[in-house]
């Protein structure tokens, strides 16, 4: 019997991998389509509903992440309320 476990265990292992290979692939085009979901699709080489199904297979939110000078100024900001409430 172990060896069915060790089978099972294996189909879960390969599992858990292609998810997160499709999921890293997924927010890479994302990014470099700046959150475009149509271009993330043609990216992809995929049909743009098989991305939103796969998007919310995945649990991979739609809302546009802010840039990254965008998320420094955020984060500066919070930080300098944050020294001034002290």
């Amino acid at each position: 019997m172990a060896a069915a476990d060790t089978a099972v265990s294996i189909l879960e292992q390969v599992g858990e991998a292609k998810r997160n290979a499709e999921r890293t692939a997924i927010l890479a085009a994302l990014e470099a389509g700046n959150w475009n979901r149509r271009q993330a699709a043609r990216l992809l080489k995929i049909d743009y509903k098989a991305l939103l199904y796969k998007m919310k297979k995945l649990s991979i939110g739609k809302e546009k992440r802010a840039p990254a000078s965008r998320k420094a100024a955020v984060l500066q900001a919070e930080s300098s309320a944050f020294t001034a409430a002290d």
